[in-house]
This record gives structure tokens, C-alpha cells and sequence, in this order.
């Protein structure tokens, strides 16, 4: 069971979406916030594993913990600046809280 007070991160759910600039007549990526001030953990995978698995091209992978809310891959996490790309989405067992597994986008 997972303790609401261990959720001590602020994190912030953008989606990126191509939106039409009628000044210049093009399209561009536009942030898009769909969820603001969500309380998260961050928790950092073990890279050991994924190292291996990965060992071209080695990133490290790291999972947020947050209320479940309508959240999916085609979003991105912001947390402290950085923003991450959401991997994969699991829902705990309890149906109350969500595991974001992310990388670092660069």
C-alpha cells in the first residue's frame, strides 16, 4: 500500500501537439499542460539491467509514482525543469495510483 505523504515531487503532465501559427503561416510543437502541481515519487530504475539491455544506447530509466489520473504514453513529464518522456503506464492494484516509467528527453 502506498503512502500519500512519500508523494513529495511536484510534477507537471504536458502533451505536445502540432499547432497552426497564423502569423508566419506554419505549424509548430506547442506544450500543451494537462496536469499541473501533480504530487509524485521519483524513483530511479536499476540501471544494471537496463545497461545491459540497452548498451548502445544507455540512458537511464526512472518511475514516478502519482494519483491515477487520465494519463498515457503521448505525454510528458515535467519535474524540476527536465522533461521526461512517458514510457509506460501501469496501474497499481489498488486503482488509486499510477507508475510513470520515463527517460530524460535530451
Amino acid at each position: 500500500m502506498m503512502n500519500p505523504s512519500e508523494l513529495r515531487d511536484k510534477v507537471t503532465i504536458i502533451k505536445k501537439e502540432l499547432v497552426h501559427n497564423k502569423n508566419y503561416g506554419v505549424e509548430e510543437m506547442k506544450d500543451i499542460v494537462v496536469i499541473e502541481d501533480l504530487r509524485a515519487k521519483k524513483k530511479t530504475v536499476s540501471t544494471r539491467d537496463y545497461m545491459r539491455a540497452n548498451a548502445d544506447n544507455t540512458k537511464v530509466a526512472y518511475k514516478f509514482i502519482v494519483r491515477k489520473r487520465n494519463i498515457d504514453e503521448s505525454m510528458y513529464l515535467i519535474h524540476k525543469d527536465k522533461e521526461y518522456e512517458i514510457k509506460h503506464v501501469h496501474e497499481f492494484e489498488d486503482h488509486m495510483y499510477l507508475e510513470l516509467t520515463c527517460q530524460e528527453v535530451n
